[in-house]
């Protein structure tokens, strides 16, 4: 078999390396088709292996999309969240304001209403005190606990009284912890124990009895 010119072999190794075809069956001719076979598995392996890659490039970009929304909805958030806290502290603040305006005035409408009571019971109202008492130490109860009532203080009278919109059970056994507490800090028994309310719970009526407790009200409800 004559020797094949330069040219020959140019056209041939240009063959080999442009037609795959071609290649693979030059491979099987030359015995490599075991080789073969196993070359044919990687490239489908490889060509699998690029489809995931794709697949997982394209979701990490879904992802990417995702977290960026995500963070322009976490910063939105974030600036409502300090404008309804800023809102909510203007709201707190007023209300605060309002309650104090109302309690002062709500007081004084009662103590205006129970006038004449406290007059038939032989009470001015200049005489009426507010005492106050912090107990720091929580000897009597909580620590720091704030003990506030009105009563009157004269002669030999001690009266102990306190001014309720609504009363319910709870202000009743609070009240007569208060009592007791002035009772010991003054060293001395209150005459009488009074609550006035504007309305009052039947429960803490009959409870209020139990206790030595007088309320006095303008109505009552269950």
């Amino acid at each position: 078999m004559p020797a094949l010119s330069h040219e020959e072999k140019e056209r041939l190794l240009k063959a080999i390396e442009e037609d795959r075809g071609f290649r693979y069956a030059l491979m099987g001719l030359l015995g490599f088709k075991e080789l073969l076979e196993r070359f044919s598995k990687l490239e489908e392996r490889q060509h699998s292996l690029e489809e995931r890659m794709a697949r997982l490039e394209e979701r990490h970009l879904k992802l990417e999309e995702r977290y960026e929304a995500l963070a322009k909805l976490v910063i939105q958030q974030g600036e409502l969240l300090k404008t309804l806290a800023k809102e909510v502290r203007e709201v707190k603040a007023g209300l605060g304001a309002l309650g104090r305006r109302l309690g002062r005035g709500f007081e004084a409408m009662v103590r205006e209403a129970f006038r004449d009571l406290l007059k038939g019971l032989g009470i001015e109202e200049y005489e009426v005190k507010k005492f106050r008492y912090v107990d720091v130490d929580g000897k009597y109860v909580a620590p720091g606990a704030v003990i506030e009532v009105d009563l009157v203080l004269r002669d030999s009278i001690l009266w102990l009284i306190e001014v309720k919109s609504l009363v319910e059970e709870d202000d009743v056994t609070w009240f007569r912890s208060k009592t007791r507490v002035i009772e010991s800090i003054l060293g001395r028994r209150a005459d009488r124990r009074l609550i006035l309310g504007v309305t009052v719970a039947k429960g803490a009526l009959e409870y209020a009895r139990k206790l030595g407790v007088e309320v006095v009200y303008v109505s009552l409800v269950d």
